[in-house]
């Protein structure tokens, strides 16, 4: 169980940097704007850009028995607990 939970946060890790690219053009718009791109459009930024550019990263968690649907779900729930957490603190 430890395994695979290091390997869902490794595999957000890789997720971040695309997801507050695309996140950070909403951030003009408000804090508001930002924290709904990083839930939904930023992750499906980075899902695009894995499926376009590095779609044999998949192998390894194919390997450790996860798959996309288990990893995605994964990140969006860490999303939205980040962005519950900011919300509750503004």
């Amino acid at each position: 169980m430890i395994k695979k939970s290091r390997l869902y946060f490794e595999f957000y890790k890789t997720t971040i940097i695309p997801n507050i690219v695309v996140s950070s053009v909403a951030f003009t718009r408000g804090l508001n704007s930002f924290l709904f791109f990083y839930c939904t459009i930023g992750l499906f930024a980075a899902y695009t850009y894995r499926e376009n550019f590095r779609y044999y990263y998949y192998y390894f968690f194919f390997n450790q028995g996860l798959s996309k649907i288990k990893l995605y779900t994964f990140c969006f729930i860490i999303n939205i607990l980040i962005v519950s957490i900011i919300k509750l603190f503004t």
